[in-house]
């Protein structure tokens, strides 16, 4: 899995204004167009630079008792609840069969000790609907 990438000029203005307030981490999250999740991790990273960034690979592994067995099948792609899903080749069909109205894509929950899992699923219908253009629009446009 791909780690999150936010670009360096970004994050060094996520952390100049987390070092004004860093109790505005909603505002901040929308003024850069991130996650509060990545203002709350790049935040972290400053308290604790030793601690590992958000910027390294992360890798999730997922155990198939995990999930429920009836959606096993359908699963694409995991990731942590605070980085973004990675743009591969499944993720990039699945978008593109949900906006042509072939899929629905759905997102579980898989709660840990040590930190929740998103997990992303890709369901066929069982019929297809009208084009639908939702991913197309946020990234063509």
């Amino acid at each position: 899995m791909k780690a999150l990438k936010v670009s360096s000029s970004v994050r060094e203005l996520i952390e100049a204004d987390l070092k004004k307030n860093p109790n505005n981490q909603y505002v901040i999250a929308r003024r850069y167009g991130v996650t509060k999740g990545v203002v709350q991790a790049i935040l972290r990273d400053m308290e604790n630079p030793n601690a590992r960034s958000i910027a390294q690979p992360v890798t999730v592994n997922v155990t198939p008792d995990e999930i429920p067995e009836r959606l096993r099948e359908f699963l694409i792609e995991v990731k942590p609840v605070c980085a973004e899903w990675s743009m591969s080749d499944a993720l990039k069909k699945a978008r593109q069969e949900y906006d042509d109205g072939l899929v629905e894509l759905c997102v579980g929950r898989i709660r840990r000790a040590h930190g929740d899992v998103l997990v992303l699923y890709r369901i066929p219908r069982v019929r297809p609907t009208q084009r639908r253009p939702y991913f197309s629009s946020i990234y063509e446009g």
